[in-house]
C-alpha cells in the first residue's frame, strides 16, 4: 500500500513538474515566470499563498513581483523590509527547507516576522531558499490560513519548483541579454551606415540648409527622438538661431527662434557649458520655454554642441522625447558625437570654401578693375587697342 502511494505521489509530482516546465518555457520576463509558477504551485498544494521573493542582502529587502493568493486573502506583491530581523535572513541562508506547522509559535523565526504575517492571516508556512555562490538570492514560499503539517512530498515539490523557477528566470535573462546585444549590434551597424551615407551625400558644394536638414534627420534617427531641432550659433549676439526643426508647432518654433545661455532648456545649458546636456522640462517650472515644451507633451531633451576644430561654437543638435527623464545609452552618445563632429566639419568646410570662393571672386574683380584702369590710361595716352580687342 505504501509503495503504491509513493508511486502515485511520484507520478503526480512528475506530471506537475512537466506542466510547470511547459507553462514557463515560452515566458521571458521574471514577473511573468513568478506569476505562472506561483499560480500552479498554490493550486497543486491547495495553499492560501504562494510567492517568490528576490532578496537584496545589501538593503535587507525582499521584492515580490507577482504572487498567487486564495480569494479574499491579501496580496504580498511589493517590497518588504526585513532589516529589523537579520536572523530571518540568516535562517534562510542555510539553504534548507523550513516548514512551520504552527506559524505563530515557530520560534526559529523572529517574533516581528511572525507578528506581521499572522496579522495577514498566516497560520502555517513552508520556505525553500535558493542559494547561488554561497549567497541567498531568492525564496519560494507557500502559506496557509490553518495550522498544517507539510508533507515531505510537498516539500520536495516546493524545492523542485523553486529550482525550476530560478532556471527559467536565468534563461529569460540570458535570452534578453542576447537579444539586447543583437539589437545593439544592429543599431550600431545602422548608425554607422547612416553616418557613412551622410558623408557621401553631403559635400561642401551642397547648400548649408541641406547639411542642417540631413544632420537633424540623422539626430532623430540615432536617438529615437520624438522631435528635434538644429541651431546655428550667432557670434554677434551669442545666441543659437533655429535653422531646422521636426515635429514642433509654430508656437514653439517662434518662441525658440533664438536661445541664449540663460535658458534652462538643454540647448541653453549646453551653450553655457560647451558640453552635452540633458534637461527634464517638468522640473524647470520657472522657465517659460520649458513650460511651453511640456504643454506640447515634451518631457526631456538632450543637446550636443557643434564645435569647430579650434573649439569655437558653431551650433547645436537637439533631440527631444515625450518620455520623462529619458537618457541616451553610451552607444547613442558615441554616435551622436560622431554626427556632431561630422556636421561641424561640413559646416566649417562649407564656410571655408565659400570664403575662398568669395576671395577669388574679389581678386578677379580687382584684377579686372586694374586691367580696365590700365586700358583707359593707355587709351588716353594714344595707344590703339585694349585689353579685350
Amino acid at each position: 500500500m505504501h509503495a503504491g502511494k509513493a508511486l502515485r505521489e511520484s507520478e503526480e509530482r512528475q506530471a506537475f513538474l512537466l506542466k510547470l516546465s511547459d507553462a514557463v518555457r515560452p515566458l521571458a520576463a521574471a514577473a511573468d515566470i513568478h506569476g505562472e509558477t506561483t499560480r500552479l504551485l498554490r493550486s497543486q498544494l491547495n495553499a492560501g499563498w504562494c510567492y517568490y521573493v528576490d532578496w537584496d542582502l545589501c538593503r535587507k529587502t525582499g521584492l515580490v513581483l507577482r504572487d498567487s493568493v486564495r480569494e479574499g486573502l491579501p496580496s504580498l506583491v511589493g517590497s518588504h523590509d526585513v532589516s529589523d530581523a537579520p536572523e530571518f535572513l540568516e535562517l534562510l541562508s542555510d539553504g534548507e527547507v523550513h516548514s512551520a506547522r504552527d506559524y505563530a509559535n515557530y520560534e526559529q523565526l523572529p517574533i516581528s516576522i511572525r507578528q506581521n504575517f499572522t496579522a495577514l492571516g498566516f497560520r502555517s508556512m513552508m520556505m525553500a531558499p535558493l542559494i547561488k555562490g554561497g549567497r541567498l538570492i531568492a525564496t519560494l514560499l507557500v502559506g496557509d490560513t490553518e495550522v498544517r503539517d507539510w508533507s515531505s512530498g510537498e516539500a520536495s515539490i516546493l524545492v523542485e519548483t523553486a529550482e525550476r523557477t530560478l532556471a527559467a528566470i536565468e534563461r529569460g535573462r540570458a535570452e534578453a541579454a542576447l537579444r539586447e546585444s543583437r539589437e545593439a549590434l544592429a543599431s550600431d551597424l545602422a548608425n554607422a551606415e547612416l553616418l557613412r551615407s551622410l558623408s557621401e551625400r553631403l559635400v561642401p558644394e551642397d547648400s548649408l540648409q541641406s547639411i542642417y536638414d540631413e544632420a537633424l534627420s540623422a539626430t532623430i534617427s540615432i536617438t529615437s527622438a520624438d522631435a528635434g531641432t538644429f541651431q546655428l550659433f550667432d557670434p554677434a549676439t551669442k545666441t543659437l538661431e533655429l535653422i531646422a526643426s521636426r515635429n514642433f508647432s509654430k508656437t514653439i518654433t517662434d518662441y525658440f527662434d533664438r536661445v541664449d545661455a540663460g535658458s534652462r532648456t538643454a540647448c541653453g545649458i549646453a551653450l553655457k557649458t560647451g558640453e552635452l546636456a540633458f534637461a527634464d522640462f517638468p522640473e524647470e517650472v520657472g522657465d517659460v520655454g520649458c513650460r511651453l515644451l511640456v504643454g506640447e507633451g515634451i518631457q526631456s531633451a538632450v543637446a550636443y554642441p557643434l564645435m569647430s576644430r579650434a573649439g569655437a561654437p558653431l551650433g547645436m543638435l537637439n533631440a527631444l522625447w515625450h518620455r520623462a527623464r529619458h537618457r541616451l545609452s553610451e552607444r547613442e552618445v558615441r554616435f551622436l558625437g560622431l554626427l556632431a563632429r561630422q556636421a561641424a566639419d561640413l559646416i566649417e568646410r562649407w564656410r571655408n570654401q565659400t570664403a575662398l570662393r568669395e576671395s577669388e571672386e574679389r581678386f578677379c574683380s580687382m584684377a579686372q578693375a586694374i586691367e580696365d584702369v590700365f586700358y583707359v590710361t593707355v587709351n588716353r595716352a594714344g595707344f590703339v587697342g585694349g585689353p579685350h580687342s
